[in-house]
C-alpha cells in the first residue's frame, strides 16, 4: 500500500518499529562499538518494502536516510563538545580540504565503478547479507584474545 494513502493509525506500527530499531541500534553501538547503520539500514529497507517504495531506489533510500541521520548527529555532537571546549578547531580546519578531496575522489570512483560489471554490485547486496557479515565480524572481534591497545593510561604530551 502506498504511503500517501495510509492513515496515521496505519503508520503507527512502522513508527513503533523504527523506535525499537533505534533503541537496538543504540545498545549495539554502545556495547559492541558498531555503527547504528548496521541495524538501521536493513530495517529501513524492509520498512520501505512494506510501504511500497520502488525496489530500484529502496536500498539507496535506506542508506541515504542512515547517512542523513549521521550528519545531523555529528553536527549536534560537535556543537555539544564545542560548548565544553573539547573541539580542536585548528585540527578540524586542517582536515577540511583533505576530507572534501576524499569525498570528491570517492564519488568519482563510485561513479566510474558503477558502470563496470563487478561480482556483487551494491544493488544486489541484500540487507540480510550485511547483517551476516556484521555478525561474522563481531564474532571474530570477540573471539580474538589480544589485549586492547589502551592497556595503560596515556601520557599527557
Amino acid at each position: 500500500m502506498p504511503i500517501e494513502s495510509m492513515s496515521l493509525i496505519e503508520l503507527a506500527p512502522f513508527a513503533a518499529g523504527l523506535i525499537v530499531t533505534g533503541l537496538v541500534a543504540g545498545v549495539l553501538a554502545g556495547l559492541l562499538g558498531v555503527g547504528g547503520g548496521i541495524v538501521i539500514v536493513p530495517v529501513l529497507y524492509h520498512v520501505f518494502t512494506l510501504l511500497g517504495i520502488d525496489e530500484a531506489v529502496r536500498m539507496h533510500l535506506a542508506v541515504g536516510t542512515s547517512l542523513g541521520t549521521i550528519v545531523l548527529t555529528s553536527i549536534r555532537s560537535v556543537r555539544a563538545h564545542a560548548k565544553k571546549g573539547a573541539v580542536d578547531w585548528d585540527m578540524l580546519r586542517s582536515w577540511a580540504l583533505p576530507i572534501l578531496a576524499g569525498v570528491v575522489c570517492g564519488t568519482l570512483i563510485a561513479a566510474w565503478v558503477s558502470g563496470v560489471p563487478v561480482n556483487s554490485p551494491p544493488s544486489t547486496i541484500t540487507p540480510e547479507s550485511r547483517i551476516i557479515s556484521a555478525v561474522a565480524v563481531q564474532i571474530r572481534m570477540v573471539s580474538m584474545n589480544t589485549p586492547s591497545a589502551c592497556t595503560k593510561p596515556c601520557e599527557e604530551g
